[in-house]
């Protein structure tokens, strides 16, 4: 049996490491669910959709992003309740159309508010190697070194 944390999530096994699914997304079904995204996707090609309101659920966004490219998949971030947090994640089939949705639907109006939409921060960066993702290396291995020592002293 998995232990759970606090708030019912489950913990799973990962490579000794214990992963916590935390993030709640709405994504073509009425009631949220847990994921955690296991497949391997092309590096850029997703962004981050701000400032949405309450209501607009991830078929509004999707319809709203397609103006831009071939989406993939689209989710609407919610939190325990299910209530939506206002912000959304979008992938599209190519990075050219996730730079494409940016240049264009940035601050463009959805459901009479006014959105932002920018790279997603968490997927890699749409134009390659930057030099914020050389800066992350220092803190991967930082915390792989941590939890190396953490399974030395158990």
């Amino acid at each position: 049996k998995l232990p759970t944390m606090t708030g019912g999530r489950k913990a799973t096994p990962n490579s000794g490491r214990r992963v916590f699914a935390s993030s709640q997304v709405q994504h073509g079904s009425k009631s949220p669910r847990l994921e955690r995204s296991t497949s391997v996707q092309q590096s850029g090609s997703r962004v981050y959709v701000g400032n949405l309101k309450f209501e607009v659920s991830w078929q509004d966004l999707k319809d709203h992003m397609k103006q831009a490219g071939r989406v993939l998949r689209a989710d609407v971030m919610t939190d325990a309740s299910g209530r939506s947090k206002g912000c959304g994640i979008v992938e599209f089939a190519s990075a050219s159309d996730a730079r494409n949705a940016i240049a264009s639907l940035n601050d463009t109006e959805l459901d009479g508010r006014l959105i932002f939409v920018r790279e997603d921060r968490e997927s890699g960066s749409i134009s390659g190697a930057t030099e914020g993702s050389k800066r992350a290396r220092p803190l991967r291995d930082q915390r792989d070194q941590r939890d190396q020592r953490d399974q030395r002293d158990q």
